[in-house]
């Protein structure tokens, strides 16, 4: 969310968000709150069915777990990495 208030409201954070001055920012309420959040918004259309669901499931879960999170980061950056060298020819 880019608007910290809404954030705040949603996580149940208002007290936190009461702390701030006017024109604070998500990162100021993380800096307020102690810890880093953040919210995922999925959306789900005619076509979706079960496996798609079960998907994001399987990844959400796995954003909690440092290890898998990890290496998901290093796939992701790595295939940065190979689109980027995949179209150099020197």
């Amino acid at each position: 969310m880019c608007n910290p208030g809404a954030a705040a409201a949603l996580l149940g954070r208002e007290e936190d968000m009461a702390n701030l001055a006017t024109g604070a920012t998500h990162h100021d309420l993380e800096g307020v709150s102690g810890q880093e959040f953040g919210v995922v918004r999925i959306s789900l259309g005619l076509a979706s069915n079960f496996q798609d669901v079960w998907k994001v499931i399987r990844f959400a879960a796995g954003m909690g777990n440092h290890k898998i999170r990890q290496e998901q980061w290093d796939r992701w950056r790595e295939s940065l990495y190979s689109a980027s060298t995949a179209n150099y020819h020197p």
